[in-house]
C-alpha cells in the first residue's frame, strides 16, 4: 500500500522479544491502548525502543494492510472500559514521565528494521 510517495506500509509481525518489551513499556506507563516504535540495529540486531505513546500514529489503510477494520474492535474497547469507570488511554498522573527516554535521529546505519 502507498502511504505517501517512495513510502510503502505493510503488515509486520514483530518478534515476540519486541511485542514482550512494548507490552512491559506501556503497563509501567499506564498505557492501555497507544504505539510503540523501535529499530533492529544492523550491527548487534538489539532492539532500541524510542517512542512510547498513548496514541497510535498509524494512519494507513487499515483494513487493506492488517486484514480487518481494527476500528469497531476499538470503539468496544473504549466502551468497555468507559462503563467500568477506567481510563482508556495515558499514563496516570501518579505515573507520568516515568517513560521519558531520550531521542536522537536514527541513521541508515542504525537500523534495517522499525516496528509500530
Amino acid at each position: 500500500m502507498e502511504a505517501k510517495p517512495g513510502l510503502s506500509v505493510t503488515r509486520y509481525e514483530a518478534p515476540q522479544e519486541a511485542v514482550e518489551t512494548a507490552i512491559r513499556l506501556t503497563r509501567a506507563a499506564s498505557i492501555d491502548v497507544g504505539g510503540v516504535e523501535y529499530l533492529v540495529r544492523r550491527a548487534d540486531g538489539h532492539l532500541y525502543f524510542y517512542d512510547v505513546n498513548a496514541t497510535s500514529n498509524f494512519v494507513a489503510n487499515a483494513p487493506e494492510v492488517l486484514g480487518f477494520d481494527p476500528t469497531a474492535r476499538f470503539v468496544d474497547y473504549i466502551v468497555q472500559r468507559g462503563r467500568a469507570g477506567r481510563r482508556v488511554a495515558g499514563p496516570s498522573r501518579r505515573r507520568r514521565g516515568v517513560m521519558q527516554m531520550r531521542r536522537r535521529p536514527a541513521t541508515e546505519d542504525d537500523a534495517d528494521a522499525v516496528g509500530n
